[in-house]
């Protein structure tokens, strides 16, 4: 039976196939014999406005180019502007900075003097130390005058300016009283600080 169904299948499909080749021809022939051949007439009217539309085009492209070159001047003026503001903004800002380092540098010497105003005289030193032998270590000891930062290299090596006071008593421990804060530090030459206070 699938044999029967499959040969009535390709009889109709070929059937169908062949109908509408056949009708395309028969029609291809009638259509070649009733064409009628056209008259094409110009529009002179299309042409002008052809024309005028192409002028148009170029005129607008010329104006384009002439935007674009007022653009360009106009953008090489103003990077020229630019350039010097920036160049003028530079040149105000290096004068800016030799006059802060000229104000740094006379406020430094000013502030150095005024420390040095500020340090400790040796009789201010040796007051502070009295002070402290007799309210905190509460003796009364004398001592003698060894030197300062100057006179040790060790002092000199941390950093410290002060005055250095041997007790007079059987030690190689002396005082050192800081010039600038007043702090009070046991010493010994070979190097030894002890902040007392």
């Amino acid at each position: 039976m699938k044999k029967g169904i499959i040969a009535v299948s390709l009889l109709l499909s070929g059937a169908l196939l062949i109908t509408p080749i056949t009708n395309a021809l028969s029609k291809s022939d009638e259509k070649e014999t009733t064409v009628k051949p056209v008259k094409i007439e110009q529009n002179v009217q299309s042409e002008k406005i052809e024309s005028t539309d192409k002028i148009n085009e170029v005129n607008n492209k010329t104006t384009q180019t002439n935007d674009i070159d007022k653009q360009e001047t106009y953008i090489k003026e103003n990077k020229k502007e630019d350039t010097a503001k920036e160049e003028s903004i530079k040149e105000n800002i290096i004068e800016d900075k030799v006059q802060n380092t000229q104000n740094t540098t006379e406020e430094k010497f000013q502030a150095s003097e005024q420390k040095e105003d500020l340090r400790m005289s040796k009789s201010q030193a040796e007051a502070v130390l009295n002070k402290y032998l007799n309210e905190v270590e509460k003796t009364d000891l004398t001592y003698t005058y060894q030197g300062d930062e100057n006179t040790f290299e060790s002092i000199k090596e941390k950093g410290i300016r002060g005055y250095v006071f041997l007790p007079n008593v059987d030690t190689d421990m002396a005082y050192l009283v800081d010039k600038d804060n007043g702090n009070i530090y046991f010493f010994h030459p070979s190097g030894y600080f002890e902040l007392l206070q």
